[in-house]
């Protein structure tokens, strides 16, 4: 199975002023950035992100924000600032849940013309890695094992049914 890894392309300017004319990137304007491109793009549902209180303006200069799914599972989301006017670029590894899912639903509905399949919200792409999703396949239910086979999100899986 293949499916492809995601780099958010999202991108703004999250400036805002602090203290003695230092500035700050606001850091909840970026957290509804990245949660927004994680729903949209990742196709996940997103219950929290959580960022560094306090972000200096700096050009070059990273931080990263952590997301969590509705269903719990985590990821990282990298934030980087692409010049020293607040304007940033996020980049989060995760596989899009709904290729996951519709990739492992069309093999399971060779054998089960009904077969659903419910992945993680949050798949972190990590070569060796390895997520499990639930699967239903009409009158009998099923855990889907996914492994991943590169850095690039492929994996492949075996299922137990039970």
């Amino acid at each position: 199975m293949h499916s492809r890894l995601l780099a958010l392309g999202a991108c703004a300017a999250a400036l805002t002023a602090a203290g003695c004319g230092e500035q700050q990137i606001d850091v909840a304007k970026s957290a509804k950035l990245i949660q927004g491109a994680v729903e949209e793009q990742v196709g996940s549902d997103v219950k929290t992100i959580k960022c560094p209180d306090k972000v200096k303006v700096l050009a070059k200069a990273s931080f990263t924000c952590a997301v969590t799914g509705r269903d719990g599972t985590t990821g990282t989301a990298t934030v980087t600032q692409t010049d020293g006017k607040g304007t940033i670029t996020v980049a989060a590894p995760f596989l899009p849940k709904d290729e996951a899912e519709q990739s492992i639903q069309a093999e399971l509905r060779r054998r089960a013309p009904r077969a659903t399949v419910v992945c993680p919200d949050i798949i972190v792409v990590k070569a060796g890695g390895k997520f499990v999703c639930k699967a239903n396949l009409g009158e009998i239910n099923a855990t889907i094992t996914a492994r991943q086979t590169d850095a690039t999100g492929s994996f492949t899986f075996d299922m137990k049914t039970y």
